[in-house]
């Protein structure tokens, strides 16, 4: 199966763009541990522009493998 060259394009950018915000993340937003061992991050606008650039980037990755 074939990959349109701007559909492919279009997954790579928001796999960046997801990277940057997962990084910004870690490097902004504070750690809680709500149970053992299982510390999560804490930064509102951070941990939403994360999640907004991961759903984004599942929407692009379901486009390559669909073909579009």
């Amino acid at each position: 199966m074939s990959i349109r060259v701007k559909t492919l394009e279009k997954a790579v950018a928001e796999a960046k763009r997801f990277l940057e915000a997962a990084e910004v993340v870690k490097r902004v937003a504070g750690r809680t541990e709500y149970v053992k061992g299982d510390p999560w991050y804490c930064g509102g606008q951070y941990c939403a522009a994360a999640k907004r650039a991961s759903m984004d980037l599942s929407r692009a990755l379901a486009d390559v493998r669909r073909g579009n």
